[in-house]
């Protein structure tokens, strides 16, 4: 059998092509399944040191998994009774919000007509009872998206009931300095990181969000901060996707000039933390390019659905990783980063 040190470039490229190609298929076919599973990993991932920090406490490994057990089902039975409440309210005052629609839609014509201006066709193919009916049904999705997180909180309570018995015994297995071990080690640390400075990061925009709604009147702040604080794990478009709902119910609620005001107030809140807070909390960061996260967020959305935009950043990471590791594709990391960075000690040929 002919050895890959053997091999022409060309053919060492189509190969890892087509290997590509399959990985990414099977992952396209499979994202019903694989979705719910690597978001659980994930949070098994970022529970890990609270996991390690109660035993250090002094707590068993038993009663340190039931604590975070507790938590993450307080935590989604909470998450689960705001957004039902959230879509009750909706549901409730839809034909409120309409009506207001309406009336705003025959202000704009009155407003209009008295200038002798005429804009008939593009007024009376606005529907407005189809905008607000279409707004419910977004929300609605979205509620139907997060019906899986009973799911994805059952397989990370699973992991983290084997968490010590899988670092027992594959850590007696294997040598200290075994790449493939501390890889998995350097990526678990680099995704606790990014979730560490995203949730601080989401948690402030919320905040601020949902104060800013509040004062202004709209009708359920502390859902579109929820809203908000998980959309932002999106990178660069999750806020945007976040403010559009709350600024179109303003818009339903008090008219153009509310939902002008709240928009702006969203616009000055994420240019102050994205200025002045994001700076201080990152630090060295992850060095993921602008470009590289774009492309990742369409890339990941694409293979594993509208949900794959969230886990664009945390697989991307294991992907620079994984290429930061061979001489030969270490210069495709260099390309994903946004500056330069140390070499790995030890990389492998």
């Amino acid at each position: 059998m002919q050895h890959s040190e053997s091999w022409s470039p060309v053919s060492r490229f189509l190969i890892v092509t087509a290997s590509l190609v399959i990985v990414v298929a099977g992952m396209r076919a499979s994202a019903q399944i694989l979705v719910p599973v690597l978001f659980a990993a994930i949070l098994a991932t970022a529970l890990a040191p609270a996991f390690r920090w109660l035993q250090r406490k002094g707590l068993p490994s038993g009663l340190a998994i039931l604590v975070l057990i507790l938590a993450l089902l307080l935590a989604g039975l909470l998450f689960a009774a705001i957004v039902a409440s959230a879509l009750s309210e909706l549901a409730q005052n839809l034909p409120t919000y309409q009506q207001n629609l309406a009336d705003e839609q025959a202000a704009v014509q009155a407003w209009l007509a008295a200038r002798d201006i005429d804009l008939p066709q593009l007024l009376q193919g606005l529907d407005v009872s189809a905008l607000a009916t279409a707004g419910l049904r977004i929300v609605d999705a979205l509620g139907s998206a997060l019906s899986g997180v009973g799911l994805i909180l059952l397989v990370a309570v699973f992991i983290l009931l084997d968490l010590p018995g899988f670092e027992a015994r594959v850590g007696s297995q294997v040598a200290g300095n075994n790449p493939l071990w501390q890889g998995l080690g350097r990526l678990s640390g680099r995704i606790q990181a990014y979730l560490r400075i995203s949730s601080i990061n989401n948690l402030i925009l919320a905040t601020a969000l949902a104060v800013w709604l509040a004062v202004l009147g709209v009708d359920l702040a502390v859902f579109w901060g929820l809203l908000a604080f998980v959309l932002s794990y999106i990178p660069t478009i999750g806020l945007i996707l976040a403010s559009v709902p709350p600024v179109l119910l303003a818009l339903a609620q008090y008219g153009p000039g509310r939902a002008l005001v709240a928009a702006g107030g969203i616009v000055a809140i994420n240019f102050v933390v994205d200025s002045f807070i994001t700076p201080r909390i990152t630090g060295a960061g992850l060095n993921l390019s602008v470009v590289t996260v774009l492309i990742s967020l369409l890339f990941w959305a694409w293979v594993l659905g509208p949900l794959g935009a969230l886990l664009a950043v945390p697989l991307t990471i294991a992907i620079k990783l994984a290429l930061e590791s061979y001489n030969e594709t270490r210069w495709l990391a260099a390309a994903m980063s946004a500056r330069a960075e140390s070499p790995p000690a030890a990389p492998q040929p």
